[in-house]
């Protein structure tokens, strides 16, 4: 990691890469790949899991690693290390979205975690916010998202914080389009 990524950083987001499949008006899936280097205590807080699913949608390929600060592999997150429950804000009488967290703790820093997800949804859901980055202590190396679908789709993006942000389309086989970021 260089130096200006770790300067006044408490974590660096070395890899935040998302990637939609729009498959038809009937489904799509997202998978996701995500590293973020702890440098210090004070970043703990960042090191966790957490994203929200419902009954249109599901999760799959759930992974997760610890590396230390060489880049070696100190083991891989057990099932049970991630948390599956019902979320319902207060003032909700009923909901069916559901939370995938962590809770994790390893005090040898810098480390690494890595996650790994995929969630499948039914319809067209991709009404989704894309944000690689969280807090102002965070410094990030690479990140990227790719929107895949079916060549006679189209969709509306809006981005935030960045200006001129424009997609790198490309056709794909089987007359389909790819917007990346």
């Amino acid at each position: 990691i260089c130096d200006t990524l770790t300067k006044e950083a408490v974590a660096v987001v070395r890899e935040d890469f998302t990637q939609w499949q729009i498959s038809d008006v009937h489904g799509s899936a997202a998978h996701r790949n995500v590293a973020i280097t702890i440098l210090n205590a004070r970043g703990l807080s960042h090191v966790d899991l957490f994203f929200s699913y419902n009954s249109l949608s599901r999760v799959s390929n759930l992974k997760g690693r610890i590396y230390d600060e060489d880049g070696n592999l100190v083991r891989e997150l057990r099932h049970d290390e991630f948390s599956d429950r019902s979320y319902r804000p207060g003032f909700a009488v009923y909901s069916d979205t559901r939370i995938v967290s962590t809770d994790l703790y390893y005090n040898q820093y810098p480390f690494t975690v890595e996650y790994e997800y995929s969630v499948v949804y039914t319809g067209r859901y991709l009404n989704q916010t894309w944000t690689p980055v969280t807090a102002t202590e965070i410094s990030l190396e690479k990140a990227g998202i790719t929107v895949e679908m079916p060549g006679d789709f189209s969709f509306r993006y809006q981005s935030g914080n960045i200006s001129d942000t424009v997609p790198v389309i490309q056709e794909e086989p089987q007359s389909r389009v790819s917007h990346s970021w």
